[in-house]
């Protein structure tokens, strides 16, 4: 027997700011009615606000049913789970609802790369779960009608809304049902993944408020010297630097225009060349938005009563298996542009504007580096942590099977050989390269492997010239000189290519010897090459001939099979990638041959619709291999978990674990060499961590 079921809540409390963690615990928060069906049956309801279509025996039946074990299938079923044991049981005597009892209908979307809402996953299917009408009025009861001066909270209680409002959880639950059967269900192991998810979730990061509060005083300083900066420059044209419109309208009189003013597009401004006063004024903007200010409120908005921010992973967000971030977005932090000692420096002077501004320099772009450190352990605990060294690179290769470069990773790692992003910078200089001499090439060699390995070219690798401080006119006298004719040709080519998929391209010069790198890079790894084709033809023919299995990669790793709607991609793991309602178009290459590109429907990463997505060999070897060091960190927290260390949050290729100091001391190494540890199917990959032991969370 299987029982379907929907809550409806009101609370003074906004959800989306403070998670479910503190909407359920909070004195406001009140169920407005439970809808649940057995089986197949029709829906019954509980509901305290219109008695007369309540069903009392049919509750009986649910809470008899729950409380011997029933399983319990929801949409995001985590808040079904929250809102019965932190609200049903306290107060109205309900009996306990055990996680193990509890079944994901928006996990298992989320595992077949479809949406999460309910409304849009139904749609992605098929099935029409839409009643805008209904969730107006949902949305409306679930906040006050007014909050008296006194305190006394207004509801929307009438019997017409209610009433309305209890069609629509009916016909949630009929949908979810509905959905439910035409998913997949989670395979044991990702149901046992999916398990371990919600602890680590109920866990929780925990977060000294005192000390979020005390930056937070921090950044309205800073930003009040900034309104007063820009309100200065501009000659009071612009009042602040969140008045968007005026700084835009103030820009065009002199001549500079702006498509908003995104974060993306302030960088390309700044590139280009415009009057003093405009620049300065886009650095204020840019300074003044860093991503500090708003992480820092939602830590103080989503932080409970004991210290802990819990929810912040959406298990399977991401189409290849990873994780999504929810509110905090831990897995976007800024990269830190001073160092740990500093970092440590600052969070112990929050209290002090001056002493920030005069020993580590503009207060908010120092706190956007710290913003790490606002995680730390509570007090008596330590943090544990390790990463992945550089898997990407190493699940690549060893995907395609590119030996030499296993080889030359595995040899590194037992002290026995140099660098690897120092093996390929050899390629590209054409002498031997070394991590304490050769700075700068060393760097040229680090961006080749980490960023040219999913047929990325010219764009690929200038996107990194930033982030490494890579200076491409020096990149270009060096390697000219070594150019071959072949090579010139090219990357003459690729210029011409290039030109026409960029509105701000870089000089030519430079934009050639990024690309004489990727082509060294590329002669270096013809392994890799092969899986970009490979991957792609197997997964064109899987489409092409349905029921069939197409491999590709070394000792056919992948393969690929259409069934149903649903392309399917088996993972060296077992488990399986979906790419939705795939198809075939003719198309034509950058060099005017026609072939057959391949797509399939995905949540548009920008606009969020659901829409056809092109892929090529290149983004498929990109998927496949985020998705089996997704499954190496699956591994690693499931036998974290069996092993008695409480993981708290996790983050790509980064497991992060909360003890007693003593305990953490005593157990370090054994968390280090779990991490080390490699499932049966990755027995020879070449796997190294980073790890450390520490009171803040870092990078």
């Amino acid at each position: 027997m299987k029982i379907h079921g929907d809550f409806e809540t009101r609370s003074t409390v906004d959800l989306k700011k403070t998670g479910v963690d503190i909407y359920a615990r909070h004195s406001t928060t009140e169920p407005l009615c439970f809808g649940f069906a057995f089986d197949d049956e029709p829906v019954m309801q509980w509901n305290p606000l219109l008695p007369k279509r309540n069903d009392p025996l049919s509750t009986l039946d649910l809470l008899y049913a729950i409380e011997n074990g029933a399983p319990l299938y929801g949409h995001n079923v985590g808040f079904e789970w929250a809102i019965w044991n932190l609200i049903m049981v306290p107060r109205f005597g309900w009996p306990e609802l055990k996680i193990e009892q509890c079944y994901c209908t928006m996990a298992m979307a989320y595992a077949m790369a479809l949406p999460g809402t309910l409304e849009n996953a139904g749609a992605a299917v098929g099935l029409n779960t839409k009643d805008a009408a209904g969730r107006r009025v949902m949305l409306q009861m679930s906040k006050p009608r007014e909050i008296m001066t006194d305190g006394t909270i207004i509801w929307w209680e009438d019997e017409t809304r209610v009433s309305r409002l209890l069609d629509y959880n009916i016909a949630d639950v009929v949908g979810e049902r509905a959905l439910e059967k035409r998913l997949r269900q989670l395979s044991p192991a990702e149901r046992e993944l999916w398990l371990v998810d919600f602890k680590i979730n109920q866990r929780g990061v925990y977060i000294d408020v005192n000390e979020v509060e005390e930056a937070m005083v921090i950044v309205k300083r800073a930003q009040a010297e900034f309104n007063e900066e820009i309100y200065d420059v501009t000659k009071g044209e612009v009042a602040r630097t969140t008045y968007v419109a005026q700084i835009v309208a103030w820009l065009a009189d002199r001549f500079v225009f702006a498509d908003g003013l995104a974060k993306d597009e302030v960088i390309r401004l700044l590139k280009t060349d415009i009057p003093d006063d405009c620049r300065r004024v886009l650095e204020i903007r840019q300074a003044a938005a860093k991503t500090s200010t708003a992480k820092l409120t939602v830590m103080k908005n989503a932080t409970s009563d004991d210290g802990r921010m819990r929810n912040i992973l959406q298990y399977h967000g991401a189409g290849t298996g990873r994780w999504a971030g929810r509110r905090l977005q831990t897995q976007n932090f800024p990269r830190p542009s001073i160092k740990q000692k500093d970092i440590e420096d600052v969070m112990e002077h929050l209290d002090s504007y001056e002493y920030i501004d005069l020993f580590h320099g503009a207060p908010v772009q120092v706190l956007s580096s710290c913003l790490r450190g606002f995680i730390q352990a509570a007090p008596g605990n330590l943090l544990m942590a390790a990463d992945y060294a550089a898997v990407e690179a190493r699940g690549l290769a060893w995907g395609a099977g590119q030996h030499d470069s296993v080889m030359n990773f595995k040899k590194y790692d037992a002290g026995l050989g140099r660098e690897p992003y120092c093996i390929f910078a050899d390629s590209v200089y054409g002498y031997e390269v070394h991590k304490d001499t050769h700075a700068k090439e060393r760097q040229i060699g680090k961006v080749g492997v980490l960023q040219l390995g999913y047929q990325g070219g010219i764009g690929a690798f200038n996107s990194m010239v930033p982030v490494y401080h890579i200076d491409l006119e020096e990149l270009f006298e060096a390697v000219w000189p070594t150019v071959k004719m072949m090579e010139r040709e090219l990357a003459e080519d690729a210029y011409e290519f290039y030109l026409k998929r960029t509105d701000e391209p870089i000089p030519k010069n430079q934009a050639m010897a990024c690309d004489i790198v990727k082509q060294r890079w590329r002669a270096a790894n013809p392994m890799i090459v092969n899986l970009w084709w490979d991957l792609e033809g197997a997964a064109i023919s899987a489409v092409q001939f349905p029921g069939e299995t197409f491999y590709a990669g070394w000792k056919n790793r992948f393969a690929f099979k259409k069934k149903g709607s649903f392309l399917w991609c088996r993972l060296p793991s077992g488990r399986a990638l979906c790419y939705p309602y795939p198809k075939l178009r003719n198309g034509r290459t950058p060099f005017g041959k026609v072939v057959q590109k391949l797509s399939y429907k995905s949540v548009h990463p920008k606009n969020k619709k659901w829409v056809d997505i092109d892929t090529y060999g290149g983004k498929l070897a990109e998927n496949v291999t985020q998705a089996l060091c997704a499954d190496l960190l699956r591994y690693s927290l499931v036998q974290l978990d069996k092993n008695g260390f409480p993981v708290i949050k996790h983050v790509h290729d980064e497991a992060v674990a909360e003890m007693l100091a003593a305990e953490a001391k005593r157990r370090y190494d054994e968390f280090v060499q779990l991490m080390k540890q490699t499932p049966a199917w990755a027995k020879d990959f070449p796997m190294a961590v980073d790890p450390w032991i520490g009171k803040r969370y870092r990078k």
